[in-house]
């Protein structure tokens, strides 16, 4: 009987038929052996072993669902800064080229021209580009150019046409070139810059070339030569004078479909440089009545003007600053 089996006034505690048999079987057993001290320090080192492998393999499990968080926050912070470089914003155009003919490039390749871009032509290649404002400039042969910003341009060699609407547009261009800044009132203009001098030709409106030491005037029909060693001469040019029918080879596009008749040729006398005169008011009536369909793309002014005319009983007469319709 242990001690364990007294009762606090030391009378043994009745036993159950369970605890009998189990002390029984104690009983039966009888005294266990104590393992050897090796045995019990090869399980000590065994359990501690198994121990350590459970401890290191959750320590790495937790460092690779660490490694892989980071991994994929990388990917994240890698995603977004790609999507930014992508995504970023682009350099906005400050003009469009609207026509080429010929031999003619525009740097990068691209119709919308932006800021600090380049534009060239080649011997008998010409372009037209119009800028935001509405201002549209024309390039001759061998000429190249540089668009500052959207209201401003480099004449490197060669020569622009710039024409800012008949009505004039409000928006400023300005023309740099060696000899001197060229600004506009309202107008249709050349600028042309030679090996040793330069010349601005007024076709409407009028110009103003500002230079170091003053401002030059100029009206429509005045053509201002500025020679290299500063000398400056004043000479008259006609509004349809031969010098400017290059310009009709990069006219921009003209949609004529579904425009009155008297509105095209309006349009064709400007370009041409000539008045549009009626030569009875019958033909100024047909004109205001007959609406155009079709197109006259890749035709230069002068070319639509008879293409458009052949269609009615309206003729055409060209003299000297005029052009003349009849029936």
């Amino acid at each position: 009987m242990r001690d364990s089996d007294l009762d606090s006034n030391g009378k043994a505690e009745p036993v159950s038929a369970d605890e009998a048999t189990v002390a029984e079987l104690l009983r039966a057993a009888g005294k266990r052996e104590i393992p050897p001290a090796d045995f019990a320090q090869s399980l000590q080192a065994t359990l501690h072993a198994e121990w350590r492998a459970t401890v290191d393999q959750q320590f790495q499990r937790r460092r690779q669902r660490a490694f892989a968080g980071a991994a994929v926050a990388a990917v994240v912070v890698l995603g977004v800064a790609a999507s930014l470089w992508v995504a970023g914003p682009t350099e906005a155009a400050v003009a469009r080229v609207v026509q080429v003919a010929g031999s003619a490039a525009v740097e990068k390749g691209q119709a919308d021209v932006t800021a600090g871009q380049r534009l060239v032509t080649k011997s008998g290649g010409r372009l037209a580009l119009v800028f935001n404002n509405g201002i549209t400039v024309r390039l001759d042969e061998e000429t190249e150019v540089r668009v500052e910003q959207s209201d401003r341009l480099s004449v490197v060699r060669g020569a622009v046409y710039v024409d800012s609407g008949k009505n004039g547009a409000s928006a400023p261009l300005v023309i740099e070139t060696p000899y001197g800044k060229v600004r506009h009132l309202g107008t249709q203009y050349e600028v042309r810059l030679l090996a040793a001098e330069l010349s601005v030709s007024v076709r409407e409106g009028r110009i103003g070339l500002e230079r170091r030491d003053a401002t030059l005037q100029g009206s429509a029909g005045d053509q201002l030569v500025v020679s290299s060693g500063g000398n400056v001469r004043r000479e008259v040019i006609a509004a349809d004078a031969a010098s400017w029918s290059w310009i009709g080879a990069v006219t921009p596009p003209y949609d004529i479909d579904r425009r009155p008749l008297a509105e095209f040729l309006s349009w064709a006398g400007r370009e041409l440089g000539r008045e549009v005169v009626y030569a009875t008011p019958a033909a100024e009536a047909q004109a205001g009545q007959v609406v155009l369909r079709g197109s006259v793309s890749g035709l230069t002014p002068d070319q639509a003007v008879d293409a458009v005319l052949v269609s009615t009983t309206l003729r055409v007469e060209r003299t000297a600053g005029r052009l003349t319709i009849r029936d």
